[in-house]
């Protein structure tokens, strides 16, 4: 998928699957802001391009997913909520 059609499914509101090869290819168009651990399922990583934060999610060992948030506020309150639904899967 080439990075402009990835950026408008994003804006569109679109959650994006990607394989990980293909997102290998693109993810040097953004960086990294952060990162954690779900203890089962890779990270969850908080990304920023330009002004637009961006959350990715790795489902599968061959797969990634992306979402697009307002605000780094909004991501990472997206991402607090995710660690948590796994902390209750650890917990029992």
């Amino acid at each position: 998928m080439k990075l402009e059609t990835l950026l408008e499914k994003l804006a569109a509101g679109r959650v994006v699957p990607l394989k990980r090869n293909a997102w290998e290819k693109l993810a040097g168009e953004f960086t990294r802001a952060d990162a954690r651990p779900t203890g089962c399922s890779g990270e969850i990583v908080l990304l920023r391009r330009d002004r637009a934060w961006y959350v990715l999610e790795e489902p599968s060992p061959d797969e990634v997913v992306l979402r697009a948030f307002k605000s780094k506020k909004q991501a990472q309150g997206f991402i607090d909520d995710r660690i948590a639904a796994y902390d209750r899967i650890w917990d029992g």
